[in-house]
Order: structure tokens, then C-alpha cells, then sequence
């Protein structure tokens, strides 16, 4: 199994979350540090790393899942070629997650969270 850190459209209640139907929800957190996370419009896109930019950003809210490498490989053709895999330490362990790896179209805005990270701090709780 593997762990897999989702900050948008996967997460519970978006409109991607069924490519997750066969997984299986871990628990809610957030980066460990802070990161650099862009609105595309429709989905959102986790900058890799960068010490320098991710200086000021708040650590970023998702969910981790757990994942078979079978599931792994169809999130990777449903990410596409615009993200990659990437290790990353989050406040409880460690996971993999998608970070964006194409141009970052003008049009992108920083955000501090992803529209839904809100809800899935409410659905946690309840």
C-alpha cells in the first residue's frame, strides 16, 4: 500500500473524488511546512518544493489515502503528464502527493487552501 496525500478534486465531496472509489481513507492533515498552492480554475496544483518561495505559505490541508501501486498507476494516467508523484512530510508522516510539473499558465493564482480543504476539516470533525 502507499500513501497518498490529496489536496483537491480527490478529496471527499469534489467532483474527482470517485478515481479514489477504491481506496481507503487514512485521516486529514496538513504539509508539515509550508507550500506554494496554485488555482487553476477548475483544480488546484501543489508547487514542488522550494524553500525560497515557499517561505511565507501556510502548510496546505488534504487527506491522505491509502492506495494499491495497480491504483497508483491509474491516478498517474488520470493526473497526466502536468503533475508527478512526490515524497512529502506532512504534520503526521510522510505520503506521497501530486505536484504540479508543467508551466504555471499566467492565469494561476496562490491560494492559502483548496476550496474543499475547509469542508474536509468540517467532515472530519463530525
Amino acid at each position: 500500500m502507499l500513501h497518498l496525500f490529496v489536496y483537491g478534486t480527490l478529496m471527499r465531496g469534489e467532483h474527482n473524488h470517485d478515481v479514489l472509489a477504491a481506496a481507503t481513507y487514512m485521516y486529514s492533515t496538513h504539509t508539515k511546512r509550508g507550500r506554494t498552492l496554485i488555482d487553476l480554475g477548475p483544480y488546484p496544483a501543489l508547487l514542488p518544493a522550494d524553500d525560497a518561495r515557499d517561505a511565507d505559505r501556510a502548510p496546505v490541508r488534504g487527506e491522505v489515502w491509502a492506495v494499491t501501486e495497480a491504483h497508483a498507476a491509474r491516478l498517474d494516467a488520470f493526473e497526466g503528464k502536468a503533475y508527478r508523484r512526490e515524497e512529502i512530510e506532512l504534520a503526521r508522516g510522510r505520503a506521497v502527493t501530486y505536484v504540479w510539473a508543467a508551466r504555471v499558465p499566467p492565469r494561476a493564482r496562490v491560494v492559502t487552501q483548496w476550496r474543499g480543504a475547509r469542508d474536509a476539516d468540517d467532515r472530519e470533525r463530525s
